[in-house]
């Protein structure tokens, strides 16, 4: 997983070294109020798989009028992305594929008290999801449950645990039956 927070660290020669790894890359490169606008996706042109939230895509394309869901496909195929998982919210999180198309799978937060380290969550258990072959819908699931379980928590109060992260899914899936 390659977090890009726009401090300068990643310059060319290591972007270009990181595309051209073997390694089953996740990026991510955050706005943040120190980087707003120049901290751009676009430099990771060619990535295999890329996370963003919606404010980044909208920042990205300087669209914030049009659904995400309309954006996010001629976004990634433009920089020819692979896959791109874009958060929004209470609406979940658009998947897009180069291969297989795109979907929105569904957020889980029944209560948010905030959002820190949500976006995070589900850039690591997704991440870490796809690189063992599981599938996006399997993996933006599992990844939705972790955003939902950090946001029901207070800043870093919370360290989700994978039985944490069952027993949640389990809860959502008994629900859903």
């Amino acid at each position: 997983v390659v977090m890009d927070y726009g401090h300068d660290l990643f310059n060319a020669r290591i972007i270009n070294m990181l595309l051209n790894s073997p390694l089953n890359l996740s990026i991510n490169a955050q706005s943040n109020a120190g980087n707003r606008g120049f901290n751009t996706i676009a430099r990771y042109r060619g990535a295999k798989s890329v996370f963003l939230n919606g404010s980044e895509v909208q920042l990205e394309t300087r669209n914030k009028h049009s659904d995400l869901i309309d954006i996010v496909p001629g976004f990634a195929q433009n920089l020819n992305f692979n896959e791109a998982y874009v958060t929004n919210g209470s609406r979940g999180i658009i998947c897009w594929s180069a291969l297989d198309g795109q979907f929105v799978a569904p957020a889980f937060a029944p209560t948010i008290v905030d959002r820190t380290g949500a976006g995070d969550a589900t850039l690591a258990v997704i991440s870490a999801m796809r690189a063992a072959g599981i599938p996006r819908e399997i993996a933006a699931f599992y990844g939705n449950v972790a955003g939902g379980l950090l946001v029901g928590a207070l800043g870093n109060e919370v360290s989700i645990t994978r039985e944490m992260l069952l027993s949640e899914a389990s809860k959502i899936l008994r629900k859903a039956t």
